[in-house]
């Protein structure tokens, strides 16, 4: 492709690299402009020829000057000579443009020729219609990755950015054991004692004052009496009507933890007050005949069958003779209307039953105690249990005192006191000798009512051993096992629980526990807490926990026994 001509420097098209180039010419008479020919037909494009390997750059000749005459018709193109060096001259006239012939049909390219000196441009004809692009030639290998530059300098640290917010305090870690008590120092030696002066004679006893009046009654404390367990053997007895004849059974002050027992009532009236069966306490039981006014809480271990409705119970509490039959008053008497307990599950399970017992005084000293049972089913005609001994201990709390001291007989006259002699005159004290060094104290320790630690423990479900699922307290404080309260479920299995070997504990072999139930499962599955042998605990080397939201406070006697307080 003919390359153009601009402000002395040419550019190709083909690959838009320019090189300057001087222009010497005569600048002749501009000439007319010609006459615009017809544009030929555009030839048929040629096949694309193959690829050579370009030889190489040749040395650039001199120009040669540039002609002065009319721009004749462009000859064919020759062979492309070698490129000579640059001229320097200076820039000759142009010359005029001739007229521009007629163009006609475009012969076969042939070899180009040395390029000749550039007359004026003539006016451009019209565009001739674009011939259809060649094919696209083949890619070219791509050349070998240049070196690598040497690294430029390092620029400038930046200004530090605003520190961020400070992250949340991390959790208190535990507290570190308690340190040994140091040991005590040195108790200095102690002074002579000075002598005894004699005894003076002591002076007659003077008359006893009277009596002060008594002081105003305290406030009343918290009723927790006497609790008399239900116990008697199994029996069934229909409850469409009051069972004939009446079930006679026991309060006992020592549970029967025995094979279970229990009394059916079958067919439960759903129209009238059923006596399920009356309970008396043993004889010579009451120490006082003062009842100290409270709510008495009566505990059934109880369920009902599907084939009526919920069941009610209430209670009924009387002073009877001795026989343990013959009425002599009522302490108090509830009622199917005053909010009785509902029973509603089919499945073994403790129920209560609060009655208020008025301040009142028995007869006589060897009076007993009746408790008297009623139910009621809300519709239909359910079977009623009642269950007592094993783990399933009924029984009612009373308010009735255990603790009573008898009356304290009259005292004896006091004889005639001797005269005391005089006091003699007390000797010098001696020197108190010097304070050793007092040895460093140990920290303190913390008040278990107000710091304290504590865990839940639940046994396993599938644990069918009677010891059920099995939990060992730690000896040492810092072990991660270590809490002061414990509280168990056990809903899943019975659970066992074995104290450490008290020689083995930290802290001067000092240690208190608490372990309670907090799930109230213990009557199903029961708590068992050992002793690591030679230890005992109350005796025993172990001990069995049945009662349901108890608890218990251990506490080792620094020795060889845990001791229950």
């Amino acid at each position: 492709m003919r390359p153009k001509i601009k402000s002395g420097v040419i550019y190709s098209k083909s690959n838009q690299e320019c090189c300057p180039v001087i222009i010497k010419c005569n600048k002749g008479r501009k000439g007319d402009p010609g006459k615009k020919g017809a544009t030929g037909m555009t030839g048929p494009t040629g096949q694309n020829g193959t690829s050579s390997n370009t030889g190489a750059t040749g040395d650039t000749g001199p120009t040669g000057p540039l002609g002065t005459g009319p721009t004749g018709m462009t000859g064919p193109t020759g062979i492309t000579g070698p490129t000579g060096a640059l001229g320097t001259g200076p820039t000759g006239f142009t010359g005029p443009t001739g007229m521009t012939g007629s163009i006609g049909n475009t012969g076969p390219t042939g070899p180009t020729g040395p390029t000749g000196p550039t007359g004026d441009t003539g006016s451009t004809g019209n565009t001739g219609p674009t011939g259809n692009t060649g094919n696209t030639g083949p890619t070219g290998t791509t050349g070998n990755t240049g070196q690598t530059g040497d690294t430029g300098p390092t620029g400038d640290t930046g200004n530090t950015g605003d520190t961020g917010p400070t992250g949340n305090t991390g959790n208190t870690g535990p507290t570190g054991n308690t340190g040994d008590t140091g040991p005590t120092g040195i108790t200095g030696p102690t002074g002579n004692t000075g002598n005894t002066g004699s005894t003076g004679v002591t002076g007659n006893t003077g008359p006893t004052g009277e009596t002060g009046p008594t002081g105003a009654n305290g406030v009343n404390g918290i009723s927790s009496g006497l609790v008399l367990y239900l116990d008697g053997t199994s029996v069934t007895q229909n409850g469409s009507t009051s069972p004939s004849p009446t079930i006679n059974d026991d309060l006992i002050v020592i549970p029967d933890t025995s094979t279970q027992t229990s009394i059916l009532t079958t067919n439960l009236s759903s129209s009238s007050n059923i006596l399920i069966g009356n309970f008396v306490s043993e004889p010579g039981l009451l120490l006082t005949t003062v009842i100290i006014g409270g709510l008495w809480t009566t505990t059934l271990f109880t369920r009902r069958t599907t084939s009526g409705g919920n069941v009610e119970f209430w209670t009924v509490i009387n002073e009877v003779a001795s026989d343990g039959t013959t009425l002599i008053q009522n302490l108090a008497t509830g009622t199917y209307a005053s909010g009785a307990t509902t029973i509603s599950s089919t499945s073994i399970a403790p129920y209560l039953y609060s009655l208020y017992v008025p301040t009142n005084s028995l007869t006589d000293l060897n009076s007993r105690i009746q408790v008297q049972i009623y139910a009621r089913a809300s519709s239909g005609s359910p079977d009623f249990y009642i269950y007592m001994r094993d783990s399933t201990l009924s029984y009612v709390l009373t308010t009735i005192a255990t603790n009573l001291v008898g009356e304290t007989g009259p005292t004896g006259h006091t004889g005639m006191t001797g005269p005391t002699g005089d006091t003699g005159n007390t000797g010098p004290t001696g020197d108190t000798g010097p304070t050793g060094d007092t040895g460093p104290t140990g920290p303190s320790q913390p008040n278990f009512y107000v710091s304290y630690s504590i865990t839940g423990i639940a046994s396993v479900s599938g644990a069918t051993s009677p010891t059920g699922t099995i939990f060992n307290i730690p000896s040492s404080t810092s072990s991660a096992d270590y809490y002061n309260v414990y509280q168990i479920d056990t809903t899943n299995a019975p659970l066992t629980i074995i104290l450490p070997l008290i020689s083995s504990l930290d802290n001067s072999n000092k240690r208190i526990h608490y372990i309670v139930d907090g799930a109230g499962e213990l009557s199903n599955n029961n708590l068992i807490i050992t002793t690591t042998s030679p230890n005992t605990i109350g005796g025993d080397s172990s001990a069995t926990i049945v009662v349901d939201y108890s608890s218990v406070q251990i506490m080792s006697n620094t020795s060889d026994k845990w001791l229950i307080i």
